[in-house]
């Protein structure tokens, strides 16, 4: 079965995937609920910021500005996540219980999890010939991977960014011309996905690059100029209070200070690297320390998705010619996105300041894309190597939380 080309047929893939994966999914949510409740409020490292943004809004009505009692370091990340958390939140916020309205906030997170994992699944399909072994080995990595699980059960705005860069690329990057709903559609998604952290702009660049090459004057004109007007008033905005448009230069002022690590230090960025993307201890402040065995798990997880990765440009020869250059093509947009995401974060972590991997998670559709690849060859294997392997680091690491002896109280009501 080849990628829809329709509306319908769309919508369609998305009935597939929960389908096929509805069990996997409960299982994602239910996993979600648990570190919900066992994970300290505020343990995960910038939560903090992340909620006093959603209690300024439910406060006051607006976002905070940089500076001003209430604002923090993430002043300057745009409102769409906060808005939504707000929405959850604000039956609770005005019935006296913050504690109530924080954990509201968190379990939207679980939602967007559990959207990103089918999403995701949705680009496994469409990168490789339909498979049901496919489909679920990705939606069960994306569910058992600690570290989104651990950053979308906490307030951060990474989750519902990469949801809707993905989205923006399953919208846009198809081989048929984009009607006109479907330009505004696309356009409107890669502006929200900016719009929720300016990181998902690699998903921006690859798609408009992607339409520049396709030949689609009309669609590149429409996509970029919705997205523009759907995200471009907040940089405005910032120019106009900060003198720039990211607020970068506000948050320095401000006295917050994130010195870069150097290119000396890429033994320590390498391995940071590979923590954020598949161990959160240093997401929980190093309260939990990992031992060998998960590390030397770690280790295989990171190798196999490298070898999946490599795997993923020989599969669309299995396929019929045609199908197997769209897939290819989708394939070539997500290594697009991956590269500017990657190489953006690096060059950001060694020159200017010292940012956590979560920068470049753009690059994680071309992980599970490799995933993908290693489940259509062997799917019994993949499921005993990788999905295996990330189901003991997931119990270890909700089983050490659970069993923190003491973290304070982190965030008070």
């Amino acid at each position: 079965m080849g990628a829809p080309s329709s509306a319908v047929g769309r919508l369609e893939d998305v009935f597939v995937v929960v389908r096929q994966c509805w069990g996997v999914l409960l299982a994602i949510m239910l996993i979600a609920v648990a570190m919900i409740v066992v994970m300290p409020p505020g343990l995960p490292y910038d939560e903090p910021a992340h909620w006093a943004n959603v209690t300024f809004l439910l406060d006051h009505g607006r976002m905070p500005r940089i500076g001003e009692p209430g604002s923090s370091y993430e002043a300057q990340m745009g409102p769409v996540a906060y808005v939504l958390y707000a929405v959850v939140a604000a039956p609770f916020h005005l019935g006296g219980s913050d504690e109530a309205a924080f954990y509201a906030a968190r379990a939207l997170g679980a939602v967007q999890l559990v959207a990103l994992a089918v999403a995701i699944g949705m680009v496994a399909r469409r990168l490789l010939p339909a498979s049901p072994s496919v489909a679920m080995v990705v939606t069960a990595a994306v569910g058992l991977n600690p570290m989104l699980l651990a950053v979308s059960t906490s307030v951060q705005n990474d989750t519902l960014a990469l949801l809707l860069g993905t989205s923006a690329l399953l919208v846009v990057v198809t081989d048929s011309p984009l009607t006109m709903r479907r330009s505004l559609i696309g356009g409107a998604l890669v502006g929200l996905a900016v719009l929720t952290k300016l990181t998902a702009w690699p998903f921006a660049v690859a798609i408009a690059a992607w339409l520049l090459w396709r030949r689609r004057a009309r669609d590149l004109v429409v996509v970029v100029s919705t997205a523009a007007l759907v995200a471009g008033w907040w940089f405005v905005r910032n120019a106009v209070l900060y003198g720039d448009p990211t607020g970068r230069s506000a948050v320095e002022a401000a006295g917050y200070d994130f010195p870069p690590r150097g290119a000396g230090d890429m033994a320590s960025v390498a391995q940071s690297a590979i923590a954020d993307l598949w161990l959160p201890t240093e997401y929980v402040r190093n309260s939990v320390q990992s031992p060998p065995l998960v590390d030397a798990l770690v280790i295989g997880i990171t190798v196999v998705a490298l070898a999946g990765i490599a795997a993923l440009w020989w599969i669309p020869r299995v396929a019929h010619a045609r199908r197997g250059r769209d897939r290819a093509r989708l394939a070539l947009v997500v290594l697009a996105v991956a590269l500017l995401a990657v190489g953006a974060w690096l060059a950001t972590v060694t020159m200017v300041q010292a940012v956590s991997f979560r920068a470049a998670y753009g690059a994680l559709v071309l992980v599970y894309g490799g995933f993908a690849a290693l489940a259509f060859v062997a799917p019994r294997r993949t499921g005993a190597v990788l999905l295996a392997p990330l189901a003991v680091v997931t119990a270890w690491f909700v089983w050490s939380v659970a069993h923190l002896a003491d973290v304070g109280v982190l965030l008070e009501w």
